[in-house]
């Protein structure tokens, strides 16, 4: 059986802020947006990633992710490895935004189900 996904780069309307979101805005970092894997991929393939302050809670983020091609591990699956680097990357990101400058020493993960690359995920 073959699979059809749309591999293409998302529009921005996927990527668009639910009810009672707000851009995160400035990056808390001091030189910017973080690292280049996950939020810096000018390749277009692996991640397109956009974070959002809950209007209500301003210790709350939001993300949607979209996972490419450029993620495959399994076949038409998102890479653990992948899903990994955007969890990291959210958990720093909230801690930052937070005031508080950190840096994983240790993440573990349980992965429960695979994820088609072409998702968009909350």
């Amino acid at each position: 059986m073959t699979r059809s996904l749309d591999l293409s780069y998302p529009a921005d309307a996927a990527l668009a802020p639910e009810p009672g979101w707000v851009a995160l805005g400035d990056w808390p970092f001091p030189h910017g947006k973080p690292g280049r894997f996950v939020v810096g991929d000018d390749t277009q393939t692996r991640f397109a990633i956009r974070y959002y302050r809950d209007a209500d809670d301003a210790d709350r983020l939001h993300g949607k992710i979209w996972f490419g091609p450029g993620t495959e591990g399994p076949p038409l699956h998102a890479h653990g490895g992948a899903m990994a680097a955007v969890l990291d990357e959210l958990v720093g990101v909230l801690c930052w935004a937070s005031g508080r400058a950190v840096l994983a020493a240790q993440l573990d993960t349980t992965f429960h189900a695979m994820l088609p690359v072409g998702s968009v995920v909350r």
